[in-house]
């Protein structure tokens, strides 16, 4: 075997060149480094620019998508196609969106149809920026290698999973179990020692705090505003309601993410309190999040039941729901017909305490202003936040 011979730098292979042809080597490797100067600039402000559309509201769905053509366009002419082992690629981590149905059954038609004409989008090593649906169907398949073309990864890494769920968020990608969890994800991800179970509580809790004062109203498009402004509502609720300062960056957070904490306390939250059947069918049976808060009722515990009895009847809602396709009025319905079999239709509730009414026939006949002075009233404030607080725990320990 011939010995190899050493690599020669560019300065010392135009140091050996005819004088004569210097200057001309010279000034074509300088166009060429501008060149590609100009081309991964041209790159970096392409996914800049995608990144920007993501993290902004109103972003319509074709105008993303033609910038994201736009990126794949640029890296196919400037780095060409690489035929990618599937087994190396890898879904994004911090992608908020986890349910995958119809879209991958169509891709796999498309990709046996067609094959596979857009190259997926991936980092360095092998994570996916755009095209998880592709690499879904493609692996599904049994396929070994897609077209892919490749970018540098974003520096601010703590941004990624706001822009992967504003991503989502904007092409209607999420369900409201996806986005509970991702949202859950943030808060902990940007919040030091927050406990993931806590961060639904807080929404919760502060709402509460905030309908006792009825000065206080929240404005229905306050997720909508600028974050001034958001802080300036923050601040002034903070004058008249208890919010402690993880409290208040929860709700700051959220309103970033142009999430109202009302519509996340009544439509997103509640997900996360699905029974793990229930979860399992929005993921892989299409279940719709709507229809599995009306069956997760079905429990062992509301019905006095079995729990392998009580899973039996969920799992026969479901069957149910997915096959007849059912509205969320219509899965209601089918659910009541259910209890009426186990309570008879019969309205269960719990007897009233006799002490507990007579407290609170004491409390209504107080005479604040007559009866006590500025001190003593000060004190019966303090108490009653004291025991509101404490109702306020005993309700959420119930509801979890």
């Amino acid at each position: 075997m011939g010995l190899r011979s050493k690599p020669v730098s560019p300065e010392a292979f135009i140091a050996g060149v005819d004088s004569s042809y210097s200057t001309d080597l010279h000034q074509q490797i300088q166009k060429l480094q501008q060149e590609l100067m100009l081309a991964t600039q041209r790159e970096r402000e392409l996914v800049a620019n995608i990144e920007r559309m993501q993290f902004s509201g109103g972003v319509e769905q074709q105008q993303l998508q033609s910038e994201i053509a736009k990126l794949r366009d640029r890296l196919q002419q400037t780095q060409g196609v690489v035929r990618f082992a599937i087994d190396k690629i890898r879904p994004n981590p911090k992608q908020p969106r986890q349910t995958f149905g119809e879209e991958v059954e169509a891709m796999m038609l498309s990709l046996q149809a067609e094959g596979q004409l857009d190259p997926v989008i991936l980092f360095e090593d092998g994570t996916i920026f755009d095209g998880e649906c592709r690499w879904r169907s493609g692996r599904a398949l049994g396929w070994t290698e897609l077209d892919s073309v490749f970018i540098t990864r974003p520096q601010d890494e703590k941004t990624l999973l706001r822009k992967a769920y504003l991503s989502g968020r904007h092409r209607r990608n999420l369900n409201a179990l996806d986005q509970a969890e991702a949202l859950v994800a943030i808060a902990c991800n940007e919040i030091a020692d927050l406990p993931p179970q806590e961060v639904p509580r807080i929404i919760s809790r502060v709402l509460k705090r905030i309908q006792r004062v009825r000065e206080i109203k929240l404005e229905s498009n306050l997720h909508l505003q600028p974050p001034q402004k958001q802080q300036i509502a923050i601040e002034q609720i903070k004058e008249r309601v208890e919010i402690d300062a993880v409290e208040a960056k929860v709700w700051m957070l959220f309103l970033g993410l142009q999430e109202h904490p009302a519509s996340l306390d009544r439509n997103i939250f509640p997900t996360l309190r699905l029974s793990v059947d229930l979860k399992e069918a929005i993921r892989h049976q299409r279940l719709g999040c709507p229809q599995a808060l009306a069956l997760n009722s079905l429990s062992d515990a509301e019905l006095a039941i079995a729990q392998k009895k009580a899973l039996e009847l969920r799992a026969a809602g479901i069957e149910v729901v997915t096959t007849q396709n059912l509205s969320e009025a219509e899965t209601k319905k089918w659910v009541k017909q259910q209890k009426q079999r186990f309570t008879g239709d019969k309205l269960v509730s719990q007897a009233r305490n006799k002490q507990g009414d007579r407290a609170i026939a004491s409390l209504r006949n107080l005479d604040l202003q007559m009866l006590f002075s500025p001190e003593q009233r000060q004190e019966l404030e303090a108490l009653l936040r004291s025991k509101l607080k404490q109702l306020e725990e005993l309700e959420l320990k119930n509801a979890s």
